[in-house]
């Protein structure tokens, strides 16, 4: 009975493709922006407060370096605090690593000349890493995230997918050094390659780097159109064979060009309606961003 038993939970755990323990989050994104130092300090208490009420267990701070901003000084004393605000609150921390501004530029060389760049990405994400273990509780933080977003056009020739493949991989390899939290990253797709493809692209690095790849939902960006839109998230929906970790939804409409990105959140009822959806697969269901569901009033 007791080998049956062990058969049985294996043959499910195989099935659902996640660890029977696994946790899937409810997370919400936060981007640390030069102009919410200017609120109050008590904005940030009752604001991860009413977080946790609404049902999220995860903030994911989507960088803790920008650049040069919060590198150091006042302003990085100011994200410590905020992050140590989100742990009072009993939220656990996905915490993102080093931006940088003009990564979407700097990656159009050749993938074959991109190696010093991801170094020195590599050694700014270890050092911030490390710093965030000597100042929080580790059992606050359940992940590191990578704010390099992988879109479908750039990677989308298989000897540049492996060229990505290596270099993330080596972020991926250093962190798990220094703990066990699993490494995140998202993806978005704009039409450049078709469903399949993409895809395939994504099982291919989920596969050579075990990064969780969360793919972000479009319906904010509004990139496709939505009968386009839904042919992607479809075809990553057939959860046996799905590079999905979770869905990233957009709580946003988009309203400028993407050189000059301006949003404005959604109306209350379709909000409400949006803070309902669940990825499928058991996956992270995470939510783009924190200004846009609470009123930050720049």
């Amino acid at each position: 009975m007791k080998l049956y038993l062990l058969r049985w939970l294996m043959a499910v755990w195989l099935i659902c493709g996640v660890a029977l323990s696994a946790h899937a989050l409810t997370g919400m994104i936060y981007q640390p922006q030069q102009r919410d130092i200017t609120l109050s300090e008590e904005f940030w208490p009752t604001t991860f407060r009413d977080l946790k009420k609404r049902g999220f267990d995860t903030l994911i701070v989507q960088w803790t370096q920008y650049g040069t901003l919060f590198q150091a000084g006042e302003e990085k004393k100011w994200l410590e605090r905020r992050l140590q605000d989100a742990v009072a609150a009993d939220l656990k921390l996905v915490i993102g690593l080093y931006a940088d501004p003009d990564t979407f530029s700097a990656l159009e060389v050749p993938s074959d000349l991109l190696e010093p760049y991801f170094l020195e990405n590599t050694e700014k994400n270890i050092a911030l890493a490390k710093n965030w273990l000597s100042l929080l509780p580790q059992p606050s933080i359940v992940g590191w995230y990578l704010p390099m977003e992988i879109d479908d056009r750039r990677w989308r020739a298989i000897s540049d997918q492996t060229v990505l493949a290596k270099q993330l991989s080596r972020d991926v390899d250093a962190l798990k050094v220094l703990s066990t939290q699993p490494v995140y990253i998202t993806s978005f797709f704009k039409g450049n390659s078709d469903p399949t493809e993409y895809k395939a692209m994504l099982n291919t690095l989920k596969q050579l780097t075990h990064l969780q790849i969360w793919v972000q939902d479009g319906v904010g960006t509004r990139a496709l159109l939505p009968g386009e839109t839904a042919l992607y998230l479809q075809d990553l929906a057939v959860c046996d064979e799905s590079p999905l970790a979770g869905l990233v939804y957009e709580i946003f409409r988009q309203v400028g060009p993407d050189r000059q990105f301006k949003a404005e959140p959604l109306p209350a009822n379709q909000l409400a309606t949006a803070l309902l959806q669940r990825a499928p697969c058991k996956g992270d269901s995470i939510f783009f961003s924190l200004r846009y569901l609470i009123n930050f009033g720049h």
